[in-house]
Order: C-alpha cells, then sequence, then structure tokens
C-alpha cells in the first residue's frame, strides 16, 4: 500500500500519492466524478481500507431495453477502486 489523500474537488473525487519526498508535486492515483459513485465501504477488520463502487456510465442493452430507468434484477457490482 502507500499513503494517499483522497479529495473532492469540485464535482470530482480525487485521490493522489500522499507520500512524495517532494511536496511541490503529487502524482494522481486515480479521478472519477462524484455522480459516478454507487456506493463506499470498508472492511471491518481494515478500517482503514476503503472499497468503492461506481456506476457504469454506459448502461447495458438488458437496461436499455428495461426502458424507463429502470434497472434488471442483476448482482452487485465489483468493486472498482480499493484504497
Amino acid at each position: 500500500g502507500c499513503l494517499a489523500i483522497l479529495s473532492i474537488v469540485g464535482v470530482r473525487l480525487v485521490c493522489v500519492d500522499a507520500g512524495g519526498e517532494d511536496e511541490a508535486t503529487a502524482a494522481v492515483l486515480a479521478e472519477f466524478e462524484i455522480a459516478r459513485v454507487l456506493k463506499v465501504t470498508a472492511k471491518k477488520h481494515a478500517a482503514d481500507v476503503l472499497i468503492f463502487y461506481f456506476h457504469d456510465g454506459t448502461p447495458t442493452p438488458a437496461e436499455r431495453d428495461a426502458g424507463g430507468g429502470q434497472r434488471p434484477q442483476q448482482q452487485p457490482p465489483e468493486p472498482s477502486m480499493v484504497l
């Protein structure tokens, strides 16, 4: 693992490397639109680990065929990012 800072910047969720020696710059590890976040969870035995789930930006054919914005019964999404 690495030290990271998670920050909300405008409408974006940004994760940057916090362990670098150069304080003037930081490497961006991930950047996502907040509207895409479906849920965030933590493990019971590792509360410092966050698991992010995101909405997929493109609807599946089944979702398009369902119409009216309804989502068909499906499995929960796989984690998209683990910090």
